[in-house]
């Protein structure tokens, strides 16, 4: 009879322990699927950069009327777009931040796109922006400096990217209408702004883009300031990304402006460049540079596209050991160059320990020792 009458309470306890497993393995499935969803969106929001891409133009407006000119904006393919003369007003400036401030998460923003915007009433050529495409961009940028004058045309920041690495970008309108020594001026005023930059952040890597308005392939009556460009690319440690990959200017002209009729294939109109850190253009990362068509740009001025396979942090770039040329002991303008290498540095051990100086005895024994070793190596090397 009591194990009847436990019989019902038992059916009970199993139903609820049934129905309680059963609503704990809902529970474990559904946080072990938000777990791996958020796993993938992390891993997504930091990818390699394998393939990196950065790409300038000159826009020659981005507004058309209200209209935005140019889709390349929103090609993610291109994960560094680098613009000048975007001749942005105010209320377009605002609203192509907050378009590119979105994120997947509701509620969540991240700016992507810096730009500066000029006066209403009183815009002209100029105006810059930096856009980075999504993932890219790590956290909020360290240092940002913009162009304080009414033309803005300069930006240049510091940020940390998602693949680990640190970039200082810089992107620069040089107009062909002012004057000489303005021009000069800002180039010098900007180097230095930039190697303060270089300075306090130490960036693994250094991109500077835009348009000039000069020739680098010819010495032309700018010189002044193409010495003071060359200064800038010397001291940041760039080259010139086109000429490093197509050397020749003969067979590859790399013309990116074309006049009021059709582009002439001649040097003295590739205005636009990348200029980039000598290691990311070095030919293990397979540098690649691309000029985009008129077409894609909706502009006078056509695109370069700078591509690199690789981006390595240099900060973690291992080591590579140097060997010694065998060879050049078979050479008597070598030994002859390391025999009076070798005769210095016993010569000067030999002062150190005081020959020329004598003080206690056992310096004068090192020194007779140094001595010794002085004609031990004139010999072994004459032999």
């Amino acid at each position: 009879k009591n194990s009847i009458k436990t019989f019902p309470s038992f059916l009970n306890y199993f139903k609820h322990f049934t129905l309680y497993f059963f609503y704990s393995s809902i529970s474990f499935i559904s946080l072990f699927l938000y777990l791996k969803s958020q796993f993938n969106y992390i891993t997504t929001m930091a990818p390699s950069l394998q393939n990196f891409s950065f790409l300038t133009f000159n826009a020659n407006s981005l507004y058309r009327g209200a209209i935005l000119k140019s889709k390349l904006l929103f090609d993610n393919q291109h994960h560094i777009l680098a613009v000048v003369d975007t001749r942005t007003s105010a209320g377009q400036t605002a609203a192509l931040t907050e378009k590119f401030s979105k994120t997947e998460v509701v509620g969540k923003k991240h700016q992507r796109i810096f730009m500066s915007s000029q006066e209403e009433g009183k815009r002209h050529t100029g105006g810059v922006l930096i856009r980075f495409a999504e993932n890219i961009l790590q956290g909020e940028p360290l240092k940002v400096v913009f162009d304080e004058s009414p033309y803005k045309r300069f930006l240049a920041m510091v940020v940390n990217l998602s693949n680990g690495s640190k970039a200082m970008i810089c992107v620069m309108y040089i107009s062909p209408n002012d004057k000489m020594d303005k021009r000069v001026d800002m180039v010098d005023s900007l180097t230095q702004r930039l190697v303060n930059l270089k300075d306090t952040f130490k960036p693994d890597n250094i991109w500077v883009a835009g348009d000039l308005n000069i020739s680098l392939d010819q010495d032309d009556k700018h010189k002044r300031l193409k010495r003071s460009i060359l200064a800038m690319m010397y001291i940041l440690d760039v080259q010139d990304s086109f000429r490093v990959v197509h050397p020749s200017s003969d067979s590859h002209a790399g013309a990116t402006f074309s006049s009021r009729s059709n582009i002439q294939e001649c040097s003295n109109s590739r205005i636009d460049y990348i200029f980039a850190s000598n290691h990311l253009l070095e030919a293990h990362n397979h540098p690649r540079v691309q000029l985009l068509s008129f077409d894609e740009t909706v502009s006078d001025h056509m695109g370069v596209r700078l591509s690199v396979t690789r981006q390595p942090n240099t900060a973690l770039q291992e080591k590579k050991r140097k060997r010694f040329d065998d060879t050049l002991l078979g050479n008597s303008d070598f030994m002859k160059l390391a025999n009076g290498e070798v005769i210095k540095f016993f010569t000067k051990l030999a002062y150190d320990e005081g020959t020329l100086v004598g003080y206690s005895k056992e310096r004068k024994i090192k020194a007779k020792n140094a001595e010794w070793l002085i004609d031990q190596s004139c010999t072994s090397t004459r032999d």
